[in-house]
């Protein structure tokens, strides 16, 4: 019961950063396609960046809220399934002397290896949450920075100020 439990906590962990992943994509996507949009409609850009960041934020409340509930059962859940995989190899390892006992072996090798997959995918699926905030982190930056140049947000004195210039050299490095 208790090993049903740990995976059906896995499980919901796994369908929540999917769900969480593919709104990230849908709101990395509009953000590029924004970026794409004439430079004539710059008002209707903003007022659309800024519905996205909204939309972004209130996925960011969610996510943190996920984060507390998820926190916990993998806390408890990854600390058990790697002690079960080192007592399986040791057992493997020191245990199975005769050659009677290598379809054993061979079962709980298979074993370790589900569960060492297991513990891959729910790491990778974690990674993949967090490298689609880095990735909307700098379409985001792409349209700031592409906004401050514009026309429309350039101060009405001719003269650039330094902070501006500055903001030139940093386009230059993304």
């Amino acid at each position: 019961m208790f090993c049903l439990a740990i995976f059906g906590s896995i499980i919901y962990v796994a369908i929540v950063s999917k769900v969480i992943r593919v709104q990230q994509r849908a709101l990395i996507e509009s953000l590029k396609r924004i970026n794409l949009e004439p430079k004539q409609q710059q008002r209707s850009r903003l007022l659309k960046w800024t519905a996205i960041n909204q939309q972004y934020l209130s996925l960011c409340r969610f996510m943190e809220v996920y984060t507390g509930r998820s926190q916990t059962l993998l806390s408890v859940s990854l600390p058990y399934i790697i002690t079960v995989q080192c007592y399986m190899l040791l057992t493997v390892l020191f245990k199975m002397e005769s050659f009677a006992d290598l379809t054993t072996a061979a079962l709980y090798l298979l074993i370790i290896a589900f569960f060492e997959l297991f513990l891959l995918f729910i790491i990778g699926l974690c990674a993949k949450v967090v490298r689609l905030n880095g990735a909307f982190e700098r379409a985001n930056r792409r349209f700031y920075l592409r906004w401050i140049f514009s026309k429309e947000a350039q101060p009405r004195c001719s003269t650039k100020s330094s902070w501006q210039m500055a903001m030139l050299k940093v386009r230059c490095v993304i």
